[in-house]
């Protein structure tokens, strides 16, 4: 399970999991970064990301699976929508029809 402080940190990177994911691209971060993703990644899984962050292709590979497990737990995390009651009656209203007539209006002589 995914603790808040863990969610919050990733809040941040959600438009850079989604363009990695759904995109295949992903734009360099600093090491200060990718520090803080690994620490997050680690604090998920158990283990460290061994991977070179010199390498687009291993950072690319490493924020996707980030991306995955971001948006698996705040799936997760989300409630389910509850059903709606439709509340609306199936009587129709009643109408009173006003037929025009020139019984209706009066002249003035």
């Amino acid at each position: 399970m995914i603790s808040i402080e863990d969610m919050k940190v990733l809040d941040g990177y959600e438009h850079t999991f989604k363009t990695a994911i759904e995109n295949g691209y992903c734009r360099n971060f600093g090491s200060s970064q990718y520090r803080e993703l690994n620490n997050v990644y680690e604090h998920l899984t158990g283990n460290r990301y061994r991977a070179d962050m010199g390498c687009p292709h291993c950072v690319l590979r490493f924020i996707k699976e980030l991306g995955r497990l971001y948006f698996e737990a705040k799936a997760q995390m989300q409630p389910e929508p509850k059903p709606v009651n439709n509340s609306e009656s199936n009587d129709k209203p009643i109408i009173k029809k006003v037929k025009a007539t020139n019984k209706n209006i009066k002249s003035k002589k």
